[in-house]
């Protein structure tokens, strides 16, 4: 269960850097991607926090909050506790050819093996 739930988070955040790549290409560059990171900047400095992250990941329950604070973590290369718009854009970049979208679950329930 545990690996399933790791490869549903990574193809969830592979899904959402595609599909940010497909809207920055509509827009003609990185207009998609640099609306969700945002999006996600709650606080507007510049920068994700962990916790900014997570509630805008929501998470349900204990198992996969852990899952995105270690996502967090890899996707900070600086380890300083923030996201900059470039660390989040390449460690997507870097993850979303390792994922097929097909793999990912159906949204809006949970998909159990």
């Amino acid at each position: 269960m545990t690996k399933w739930m790791v490869c549903a988070a990574v193809a969830a955040v592979a899904m959402a850097a595609m599909a940010g790549e497909r809207a920055e290409k509509k827009e003609g560059g990185r207009a998609g991607g640099a609306a969700m990171f945002k999006k996600m900047d709650a606080d507007g400095n510049g920068t994700v926090s962990l916790e900014e992250y997570v509630k805008a990941r929501n998470p349900a329950g204990d198992e996969a909050r852990m899952k995105c604070e270690r996502v967090f973590k890899k996707m900070d290369a600086n380890s300083d506790g923030q996201l900059t718009a470039d660390e989040m854009r390449e460690w997507m970049k870097s993850h979303a050819a390792k994922v097929k979208p097909e793999s990912a679950p159906a949204q809006g329930g949970e998909n159990k093996q």
